[in-house]
């Protein structure tokens, strides 16, 4: 069922795949098969936007006890999907158990631009401001650099964008 499973998913066959997936992890869960359905499973929901369905597949997953690499990456789709359903508080309670080394350059970057956008949403400006700032300079990316100074210059400190940009004149 598994393969079945990978097979339509790789084709963006997603509710085959789902079917293949649910089947996969109804037979044996101490099938070393289990994670991996399990973890798909979520994958699938994810992709055809059922963001809650999807959480819940990767908290499930969570509540096993697994080595850190594997906590992280179901984090980092965690995360994702708390982001698109909304939640930034779920996004940030995430983010602060996610080991961030665990994950590659392109996920790291990804998490950091949300915990910044969750922020934002949650009126914490000042951290968010820190959070892309260090974007910033962990990654020399511009844009995260760019948000900051919006954000400043909405508020009104204009002596502080004035500030960044010379500081910063790339």
């Amino acid at each position: 069922a598994l393969l079945e499973g990978n097979h339509y998913f790789q084709n963006e066959r997603f509710d085959l795949a789902k079917d293949h997936y649910q089947n996969a992890v109804s037979v044996n869960s101490k099938s070393p098969d289990f994670w991996i359905s399990k973890y798909n499973l979520g994958l699938t929901y994810f992709k055809k936007g059922k963001f809650p369905k999807a959480n819940r597949e990767f908290s499930k997953l969570l509540a096993d006890p697994m080595e850190i690499s594997r906590q992280s990456l179901i984090r980092y789709h965690l995360i994702f999907g708390y982001y698109k359903a909304k939640s930034p508080s779920l996004c940030i309670k995430e983010f602060d158990q996610l080991e961030l080394s665990n994950l590659n350059e392109n996920q790291n970057y990804e998490t950091r631009m949300i915990k910044a956008a969750s922020l934002l949403q949650l009126k914490e400006n000042r951290k968010a401001i820190a959070e892309l700032i260090s974007i910033f300079l962990s990654t020399g990316k511009i844009v995260p650099l760019e948000i900051a100074i919006r954000v400043i210059y909405r508020e009104g400190s204009f002596e502080k964008v004035i500030e960044l940009i010379d500081q910063h004149p790339e």
